[in-house]
């Protein structure tokens, strides 16, 4: 059971590769951590093909394909945490 979930990163075309929406995550695995999630999950439509190379690059696992929206699949990752005292 989850009881915390990203729903996106959105980073502006004039800032992207530039390494923020890694810090965007890497601060939420942090945030999550310290406050007792063990792991949150993401859930990406198939037409999102930079999110799918950008969640499993972070850590996160495929671990489901579901259908959110009629007609189109989606992948669903895990990111497991490390506790507040094992830094990742």
């Amino acid at each position: 059971m989850f009881n915390a979930e990203l729903l996106s990163i959105a980073v502006g075309p004039a800032q992207r590769g530039q390494g923020h929406a890694g810090a965007l995550y890497a601060a939420l695995k942090v945030f999550f951590a310290s406050r007792g999630v063990e792991s949150f999950r993401i859930v990406v439509g198939a037409p999102l093909a930079p999110a799918h190379r950008f969640y499993p690059r972070m850590g996160a696992v495929p671990t489901a394909e579901i259908a959110v929206h009629q007609g189109v699949s989606s992948t669903v990752y895990v990111q497991t945490l490390n506790s507040p005292d094992d830094p990742a």
